[in-house]
C-alpha cells in the first residue's frame, strides 16, 4: 500500500526514498501477473457444489439488512423500562426544571 501524503513528507524530511516502504503488491510487475492468467466464467448459479457449512455460513450473512438514512442515537427504551422525569432543584417537583418553575420554592 502506498504511503499517506504525511508519510511521505516524513521519509522526505529524512532524506528516505518513500519506495522503501511500498508494498510489493502494488508493482506494475505484480499488478500484470495478477491479470496474467485467464479467467474463465463461472457457470449458473443453481449448478453449484457447495459445501453445507458453507452454505449456513452464508444464509447467517444475509438475515440482516442495514436501514436506510442516519442511525439514531438513541434506543428506544421498552414498556418495562422506568421513563425518567426532570426534577426541579427550586420546587422539588417532577416534570419540569428550574428554568420552567412556576411554583414557590421550598423552604431551606
Amino acid at each position: 500500500m502506498f504511503p499517506y501524503k504525511h508519510a511521505s513528507a516524513v521519509y522526505y524530511d529524512k532524506h528516505q526514498h518513500s519506495h522503501e516502504y511500498y508494498s510489493n503488491y502494488f508493482t506494475n510487475e505484480e499488478i500484470l501477473a495478477t491479470y496474467e492468467e485467464v479467467v474463465y466464467p463461472a457457470d449458473k448459479e443453481d449448478t453449484w457444489d457447495i459445501p453445507t457449512e458453507v452454505e449456513n455460513y452464508i444464509d447467517l450473512l444475509s438475515v440482516g439488512r442495514i436501514k436506510a438514512g442516519r442511525p439514531k442515537k438513541r434506543r428506544i427504551k421498552g414498556a418495562v423500562e422506568q421513563k425518567t422525569q426532570n426534577k426541579c432543584t427550586r420546587c422539588g417537583a417532577y416534570g419540569h426544571n428550574r428554568k420552567t418553575c412556576r411554583n414557590m420554592p421550598k423552604n431551606k
